[in-house]
């Protein structure tokens, strides 16, 4: 190394010297130098105006292969030498230093959006009435079940009391089928009971008669032979003539048994139809005091769901209509659901896709955020101007958002974890082109690198730096390559 600066040095000399000789033909004898510099200066002498341009042209190439051979020396020894020694005179800068962090980088993009209700509810009268209470203004929050106005309607009370009294007699005529049931089924049991007694009598009436018959015979064939008497033979027969006349009245007996059934089943049958229709008129007459009961409780306006009341549109002694066809009462938007509404570029656009997360931040409160996912996109809706809608659907339990409300959305485009980070403010450039400084050995050095995804405060580096290296937290346009520095590191 030495002897290549030495070798350097006199080739420089020689060249500037005999372009001076060359030109003039004298050499001017050399001052000495001070201690610790060494400078080639040319004598006070005036060249020929015909070897000013040569002249110029040897001095520039010998300063040049002079600076050449400095670079290149100081290239091969800034690993071997020790860092050099400040000047006296000369302050070392010092500068804050820090290694890789592992961190998340998030590429997002944020945007001023609209909170806009994910539902708005008409309320309107289900009956006609009076209003007698209105008793929340535009603008308040009300919460599921809150009533919102009262309607006097005294046709409801008196339709209410007469369904009662309908299903009252309904009741009535119910427990008058159910006794009238159990009568025809007490005459069924009796008619039975007749019946089977009957049909024994039968039994015994056609044994007597069969005996009669028998008798008569013999008796009829003794007489005949002048065993008997005729007198025997008549009273014979007369007993036959009077068992077959008492089966006769058995028979008539078992048919007036059999239709005194029929009629008693005739009447239980109609009993149960009876009951069947009490109870069915009891069925239709509790439907009307259910029907009467909804009507009743339709005289308050409730609100269906949390919300906030958007416009009042009635007051105190107003008259109400049934039906959905006039003007509502009351306009409810819903906020324990909401939807965040953003417009955006084009280019923008093109970065998002559905299911992407996203943050919003109320201006007030703007610590605090609703988190939420990119629901849809619709666009473009201006063909001379291209922009995109963005809806985020979110949930409000808090009610921290409310409809009409200004905020910021932040949509994550894309996120890493756990990759290593520099501090944004010790980076320059980005992508391929950038670069920072780290402290070596006392002295501030370039070095390039190779960037990815960036915030607002951390750079990820992909390439460039080993976990080593301590880089320098200052601004990399206020360094120099090679300045002294001194560093101090950061917790």
């Amino acid at each position: 190394m030495t002897w290549l600066r030495w070798v350097g040095g006199c080739l420089a000399l020689g060249v500037w010297l005999t372009s001076i000789g060359c030109n003039d033909g004298l050499i001017s004898d050399l001052p000495s130098e001070p201690t610790g510099t060494t400078e080639a200066r040319t004598p006070d002498l005036e060249p020929t105006p015909s070897s000013k341009g040569d002249a110029r042209e040897d001095a520039e190439e010998a300063s040049a292969f002079r600076s050449d051979v400095a670079v290149v020396d100081a290239k091969e020894e800034v690993s071997a030498s020790p860092p050099p020694e400040p000047q006296p005179g000369e302050s070392r800068l010092h500068v804050p230093v820090v290694g890789l962090r592992p961190g998340t980088i998030r590429r997002v993009v944020t945007r001023r959006g609209e909170i806009q209700a994910s539902q708005l509810t008409s309320l309107h009268a289900r009956i006609a009435g009076l209003v007698r209470v209105a008793s929340h203004e535009a603008g308040e929050s009300v919460r599921a079940g809150t009533v919102l106005a009262e309607l006097e309607a005294p046709e409801l009370d008196a339709d209410l009391q007469y369904r009662r009294a309908e299903v009252d007699r309904a009741r009535a005529r119910t427990r008058q089928a159910e006794a009238a049931l159990a009568v025809a089924e007490a005459a069924i049991h009796r008619a039975q009971a007749e019946l089977a007694q009957v049909r024994a009598s039968i039994r015994r009436a056609d044994a007597e008669v069969e005996r009669g018959r028998t008798q008569f015979q013999r008796i009829d064939q003794l007489a005949k032979e002048s065993v008997l008497t005729a007198g025997l033979r008549d009273e014979s027969l007369n007993r036959y003539m009077l068992a077959q006349a008492a089966r006769r009245e058995i028979d008539a007996r078992l048919s007036s048994a059999e239709a005194a059934l029929a009629q008693a089943r005739a009447e239980r049958d109609k009993a149960q139809a009876d009951l069947a229709a009490a109870q069915a008129d009891i069925t239709v007459a509790e439907a009307e005091i259910a029907r009467a009961q909804v009507l009743e409780r339709h005289r308050r306006i409730v609100a269906p769901h949390d919300g906030i009341l958007l416009e009042r549109r009635v007051e105190p002694g107003q008259t109400t209509l049934p039906g959905d066809t006039g003007e509502p009462l009351f306009i409810l938007a819903r906020n324990d659901r909401v939807r965040a509404v953003v417009v955006v570029p084009e280019d923008v656009a093109a970065l998002m896709n559905v299911g992407q997360e996203a943050e919003i931040r109320p201006p007030t409160v703007e610590e605090r955020y609703v988190a939420g996912k990119v629901s849809r996109l619709s666009g473009p809706l201006d063909p001379i101007n291209p922009t995109w809608r963005v809806e985020i659907d979110l949930a409000n339990p808090d009610h921290l958002l409310q409809p009409g409300q200004v905020v910021s959305v932040t949509v994550i485009l894309d996120e890493r974890t756990d990759v290593p980070t520099l501090p944004r403010v010790a980076v320059a450039g980005r992508g391929e082109s950038a670069f920072c400084f780290v402290a070596e050995d006392g002295l501030a050095r370039l070095r390039r690198i190779r960037t990815g995804l960036a915030d607002d405060e951390r750079v990820e580096v992909l390439a460039g730096l080993d976990v080593s290296d301590r880089i320098i937290v200052v601004d990399p346009a206020t360094l120099s390559d090679g300045q002294p520095i001194h560093a101090v590191n950061l917790p």
